[in-house]
């Protein structure tokens, strides 16, 4: 069986918080962190092109042949394209130092060395195609094809770039007819020969070399079959259970049939702690290459792939579109969760402070920020509250729960006219069974009871044979039409939901097309042959009464009894 892992972030207060080497999880109440890790060997080659000269600019086409180049586009300043070390993010920069109007000796002098190697591109010929190259970058990945006015990074595949002069200026045109272009600091494309399409070029003698280099991190190891919880839990943010701290799929609804649409709003926000409890647990399935995707137990979806940077991450419809995820250690209880080698981070910090994007989760490179500190925590139990003026609940759960002494779950097995007959299911309750629970202990101070269901992992029994008429949520179901189905209600009882058109997720609900009723409420019964309706009763002078065990209790206090005529009562 699948184990599921609620993953808990460090919360940002923006993007650009500093860290230290030391820095610990946060401390909240009740909570254990699981630091399991395993270590991965791993050998990765470190480029770098050492800059000897920049020879002269090339003011012909026909000077230009294969090799090194800096090129600078004449529309932003004279910035020169660059790849970043790390993220692969194509820029327009000027080194320190260098000015827009510099000369090749001037350039010479700034850029030699290793130290602006990322600045090197080599122009690969493309053969039989006059005058066209791809263009390779310090990593030896290429320039691709450019993107309309967006950012662009470096990648494995290589465009073919066909070079235009244009004065003593040169235009790069790819196959899908944009050229070479600048935003005020990235590099893009554009559909024109403006100013900002125009590139000077300069010839430089360079040599590149790679070095292998053999890396062990520290990887968090999830323990197959087990169900984990997420916490924001950067160390310079005091705990409050008001904060978005929770990695959650709780604002992802399904339709009424429990689908999840692909034009849904599927991004997955951070929810405070007490906020639904099954919507943030998680699941760990490694894949061959060491990575992970990252399931909600929930609602079946993966967390999806990295997009860009501030973009929140969705939950794709079908595991095509899943994220792969390698998780670092940062610290003893913290780790890195990283998408195609971003990280991912609680983007946008407080969710008082930043109403818009407070809850993403999102790509943020920082490494040392510390949004991007993730814990995990290992989870067992479920809780469940029972409010005091019913005495009942509703609950479904996508996994077989047990639950504690002093609650007892139930089906509907039939309706009759203004009632519902219940069938007990007991104290075990199958993976996927709706059901309403009552509570037969005191109650407690305060509106509600809150008990721990323990979550049974390797629970293989499955719903009873027997007729039950409810059905369940997992993810919340929306579009529901007025009075479609019948909800636990004070009473209690299970009323029509008027014009409700959202069942709550992990709730059981009792759909009008499944009763043979048009009552506005359905009492909860216990069946003509074994018991009478729910109420409230007087016990009689000469009644003798028995507990669920058959054994004699002289005055019933509070909870279900049976008489000596064989009714089932319930005492309030």
């Amino acid at each position: 069986m699948k184990k599921v892992y609620m993953l808990l972030s460090a919360l940002m207060l923006g993007a650009g918080g500093v860290t230290t080497a030391h820095a610990q999880a946060v401390e909240i109440p009740g909570v254990t962190y699981a630091t399991k890790t395993t270590t991965v060997t791993t050998t990765t080659t470190n480029h770098s092109i050492n800059i000897k000269s920049v020879d002269s600019q090339v003011t012909a086409l026909s000077d230009i042949t294969e090799g090194y180049y800096l090129i600078a586009n004449t529309g932003r300043g004279g910035k020169f394209l660059n790849e970043e070390a790390g993220t692969g993010k194509l820029l327009l920069t000027l080194p320190a130092g260098v000015t827009a109007d510099a000369d090749a000796a001037a350039l010479s002098t700034a850029f030699a060395g290793t130290t602006y190697g990322n600045y090197a591109v080599k122009f690969v010929k493309v053969a039989a195609a006059e005058n066209t190259y791809t263009i390779q970058l310090l990593s030896t990945k290429s320039i691709p094809t450019l993107a309309h006015g967006g950012d662009m990074t470096s990648s494995e595949t290589a465009e073919q770039f066909t070079i235009e002069q244009e004065g003593s200026n040169f235009l790069f045109k790819g196959t899908n007819g944009e050229y070479f272009n600048g935003n005020p600091n990235s590099f893009t494309g554009w559909n024109d020969k403006g100013g900002n399409s125009q590139y000077k070029v300069f010839k430089v003698t360079a040599e590149a070399t790679a070095t292998d280099v053999t890396n062990e991190t520290k990887h968090f190891a999830p323990e197959a079959g087990k169900y984990y919880q997420i916490i924001a839990t950067r160390n310079d943010v005091p705990y409050d259970a008001t904060n978005r701290r929770w990695l959650s799929s709780l604002s992802v609804n399904a339709n009424t049939n429990g689908e999840i649409e692909a034009g849904a709003d599927r991004k997955v926000l951070r929810q405070d702690a007490n906020s639904n409890a099954a919507s943030k647990l998680w699941s760990f399935e490694k894949n061959s290459d060491g990575t992970f995707k990252v399931r909600n137990v929930n609602n079946g979806k993966c967390l999806g792939q990295w997009v860009s940077n501030g973009t929140a991450i969705e939950m794709p419809i079908s595991d095509n579109g899943a994220g792969s995820y390698t998780i670092t250690a940062v610290n003893d209880d913290q780790f890195h969760m990283l998408e195609q080698g971003h990280y991912m981070n609680a983007f946008g910090g407080m969710v008082t402070e930043y109403p818009n994007n407070g809850q993403n989760f999102a790509n943020y490179d920082k490494a040392e920020d510390k949004g991007g500190f993730w814990s995990f925590v290992e989870v067992t139990s479920i809780p469940l509250n029972v409010y005091h003026d019913t005495e009942w609940a509703s609950a479904n759960y996508p996994f077989a729960v047990t639950l504690p002494a002093g609650l007892k779950a139930y089906t509907v097995g039939s309706t009759t006219e203004g009632k519902a007959v219940l069938n007990e299911l007991g104290t075990e309750i199958p993976a996927n069974t709706p059901v309403l629970i009552f509570d037969e202990s005191e109650s407690g101070e305060g509106d509600y009871t809150t008990y721990e269901l323990t979550i049974n992992y390797d629970a293989t029994a499955t719903a009873a044979e027997t007729t039950n008429l409810l059905a369940g949520t997992t993810a919340a179901r929306q579009g529901f039409e007025a009075n479609a189905s019948y909800v636990l209600a004070a009473g209690p009882s299970l009323k029509l939901t008027g014009d409700v058109t959202t069942i709550p997720a992990n709730k059981a609900y009792l759909p009008t097309a499944n009763v043979s009723t048009t009552a506005q409420a359905l009492a909860l019964s216990f069946g003509e042959a074994t018991g009478i309706d729910h109420a409230t009763v007087d016990t009689q002078a000469n009644q003798q009464w028995y507990d669920l065990q058959g054994r004699r209790v002289l005055y019933p206090a509070k909870g279900i009894f049976v008489g000596q005529n064989g009714q089932k009562v319930l005492f309030k």
